[in-house]
């Protein structure tokens, strides 16, 4: 049995959002090259994108969780305790990347790394739903376990369908 596990959405959680120098208010957002901004943040290839790009909380929110909620976008950031619980067991199928989170007033924000997922396949302990990277994460039931083992709880989950 599989799981999915995303940020908490409530309106006490903290939201964050992509920003950079000139984004406009609407997307879509693209690149010089016209590559989509936030497909390659949320594939973790930020080396890829010519600007500074960093995440900002906005709203009410002020309960940091182990995975923040980034309004729907496909990023995901999570925990560096997350993040360790997943190396701890030798979870497949993510990899990790910096970000720059900022709080509402500017302040940097450490212990949270971005996460992307490495492909679809039943061999992966971590994998992306609908084939492509997305705002949640389908993990195995040995995986779940570990985090919530580990004290490492604030992220929704629910079982999948299989």
């Amino acid at each position: 049995m599989t799981f999915l596990v995303q940020a908490r959405s409530a309106v006490r959680d903290v939201w964050i959002q992509p920003r950079w120098e000139g984004k406009p208010a609407l997307g879509p957002w693209h690149s010089a090259d016209g590559r989509d901004v936030v497909d390659l943040i949320a594939g973790g290839d930020l080396d890829q994108i010519s600007f500074p790009v960093w995440f900002q909380a906005f709203g009410r929110g002020t309960r940091w969780g182990d995975m923040l909620w980034t309004g729907g976008l496909p990023c995901k950031v999570a925990s560096t305790r997350f993040v360790a619980v997943l190396e701890s067991i030798g979870a497949t199928g993510w990899r990790t990347f910096e970000v720059d989170l900022r709080a509402k007033g500017g302040d940097p924000v450490p212990g949270y790394l971005g996460i992307a997922t490495t492909g679809p396949g039943d061999d992966l302990d971590v994998t992306h739903l609908f084939g492509f990277q997305n705002l949640a994460l389908r993990v195995k039931r040995h995986v779940l376990e570990a985090l919530l083992g580990a004290g490492v709880d604030q992220f929704d989950h629910e079982p999948l369908d299989e």
